[in-house]
């Protein structure tokens, strides 16, 4: 586990095994080096306050640079409730084939609690439709929504006990 302080400036990175990132604030993400980026294995960026907002879109691909890359799983259960932002292409960009179910589409996982939000968009210029809410999977003990677009072989894993919204 590493500790993410917003007051700090620096890139942290993963291990070989897979690495836990808790993150006070998202403001850590200002900083003009600010930067998470995981290793090999199954990684995670868990947020441990309340009332922030994680927007992926302002995170990857911001000015040819990603402020985290190699993340399969975001935690935004914290101290009370928190939303996050992402579109399809952040999914794609992030996940990985076959990571928790092995039916051969991108995978990325969202942990949360009841009162946290995810905020779901399709792909700017997709041709090959939205999102689709398929069902729900159970995942090491846990229920999980999985949003998934067929023509692009993509799937999201929410925790049920978070509220998703297509936008």
């Amino acid at each position: 586990m590493q500790h993410v302080s917003d007051i700090a400036d620096g890139a942290y990175y993963g291990a070989a095994d897979g690495s836990e990132f808790q993150v006070d604030h998202v403001s850590y993400f200002s900083g003009g080096n600010s930067g998470i980026h995981g290793g090999a294995g199954t990684d995670t960026l868990k947020l441990t306050g309340a009332g922030q907002v994680l927007d992926l879109s302002k995170l990857i691909n911001v000015d040819g640079h990603d402020k985290i890359s190699s993340i399969e799983i975001i935690d935004i259960t914290g101290t009370g409730n928190n939303t996050l932002k992402l579109s399809m292409s952040d999914v794609l960009e992030l996940g990985h084939k076959d990571l928790f179910l092995v039916d051969g589409h991108t995978q990325l996982m969202v942990n949360g609690n009841s009162g946290d939000r995810v905020d779901l968009s399709d792909m700017s210029g997709l041709e090959a439709g939205g999102w689709t809410k398929e069902g729900t999977v159970a995942v090491n003990g846990s229920a999980y929504v999985v949003y998934e677009n067929t023509a692009l072989n993509v799937e999201l894993l929410v925790q049920s006990t978070v509220t998703t919204q297509l936008v």
